[in-house]
């Protein structure tokens, strides 16, 4: 979680408050990469830099609309269960 904290800090300059693991799991398209969901709480603003073009909010219902990878059950129930 630290590391998390960091990386997200330095890329964005943007503070979490990390709450939970949400999934952990190995895509099928993307050979030799896990890929782990973190449900943070977000301070302050942040900014895009380096390989980031922009930071976007979006409605958890829109989710859909961005992900570029298969989207596990697990997440689909978390995201539609966010108010």
């Amino acid at each position: 979680e630290d590391s998390l904290k960091k990386e997200i800090k330095k890329k964005t300059g943007l503070e979490v408050n990390v709450r939970k693991v949400i999934l952990a799991r190995i895509t099928p398209e993307i050979e030799n990469q896990i890929i782990i969901y973190y449900y943070c709480e977000v301070k302050g603003k942040g900014k895009a830099g380096g390989k980031f073009k922009e930071i976007k909010w979006i409605n958890p219902k829109e989710y859909r609309n961005y992900f570029k990878t298969s989207i596990h059950p697990q997440i689909i129930e978390f995201l539609e269960n966010l108010k």
